[in-house]
Formats: C-alpha cells, structure tokens, sequence
C-alpha cells in the first residue's frame, strides 16, 4: 500500500495568476488606488511638435470582502495520517480559495463576494 500518496480530486483550473493579476494582502480597510485615465500620442511631421495634452487621473476604490471554509477531522486522523493530513488541508483550502477567486472575479455579483467582469459594462474598461 502507498500510504505516503493520495489521489487529489478534480478542480476547475484557475488562470487570474497566468492573467498576471496582482493581489493586495493584509489590507484591514478600504482602499483608493490611483488610475491614470486620459493621456494622448500623436503623429506629427518631421518639422512640427505635438500639442500638448494633460494627463488625467481618477481612482478604483475596493472594499474587501470575506471567504471562508472549514475542515473537520479527528483526533485518530491527524495521529495516523500518511502523508500529513494537516499539508493536505492546507493545500486544499488555499486550491479551494484560488478557485473562488477566479470564479469571482468572472461571475461575482457585487454583494458578498466582488464584482466579476460578466457584470462590468464595455464603459467600465474604458473608463
């Protein structure tokens, strides 16, 4: 018997890390982050200067919000477990907690978990 092997289960594969999404940790409150949303390039002659323009800024405020998950197991599990059962939870959990961020980040509604791109209008990216 392999006792120092497992089968894991199957999980929805998770892309926001290959998206290259950055995540701001040990946030207590919420944020204001700056935006840069106007700037301009231009095509000019050889002999001729670009007009000027202003750069405009706004800013993308977060509110943080809460999952949460819980594991059960006994006494005699964490004494005879091969491999350590305690690695194996923690594993899952933060696999359950990469997959619920990806999910959010798609289909979230706004009310417990964050707003989700499906709900963003055409106008939100390009604002």
């Amino acid at each position: 018997m392999l006792a120092d092997q497992y089968v894991d289960r199957l999980r929805a594969h998770t892309f926001l890390d290959s998206l290259g999404v950055g995540y701001l940790t040990g946030l207590t409150g919420m944020i204001s982050v700056p935006r840069l949303e106007t700037g301009t390039i231009q095509s000019v002659a050889e002999d001729q200067s670009p007009t000027p323009s202003a750069l405009g800024f706004g800013q993308v405020s977060a509110t943080p919000h809460t999952a949460s998950g819980q594991q059960g197991l006994s006494r005699r599990m964490l004494l005879n477990a091969t491999p350590s059962i305690e690695m194996l939870i923690r594993d899952d959990i933060a696999k359950q907690v990469a997959v619920a961020l990806d999910d959010a980040a798609i289909n979230g509604s706004s009310q417990a978990e964050p707003q989700g791109c499906a709900w963003l209008t055409v106008t939100a990216f390009l604002a």
